[in-house]
């Protein structure tokens, strides 16, 4: 019998949309050290290749421009506030849990 309890996937897969640098210097390190979650995808159309792939290499997680290929149970959104909402509603109609840094639009 379902309980109806929300089952939540362990470890939780966490992709990061907007790799800026507070994503790398705060938001990246604490996910990475946490028990229970993973960064699974580092996305970002505009970031430099290169930092992407070192980044990726750095927390082992796949890097993409945009999120539709991204595996991932979370996503994190850092971008300009002007793009909150419209990164975060295609990632809500997946199914994907998003929390959004604040302010969550303008």
């Amino acid at each position: 019998m379902d309980s109806g309890r929300l089952r939540i996937p362990d470890p939780l897969r966490v992709g990061f949309v907007g790799v800026g640098s507070m994503m790398e210097t705060i938001h990246l390190p604490m996910i990475a050290r946490s028990e229970r979650c993973v960064p699974a995808a580092l996305i970002d159309p505009f970031a430099d290749e290169a930092r992407l792939r070192d980044l990726s290499l750095t927390y082992r997680c796949p890097w993409y421009r945009t999120a539709e290929e991204a595996d991932i149970d979370l996503a994190f959104v850092a971008t300009p506030i002007s793009n909150h909402v419209d990164v975060a509603r295609p990632l809500v109609a997946r199914g994907i849990h998003v929390v959004v840094e604040k302010p969550l639009a303008e």
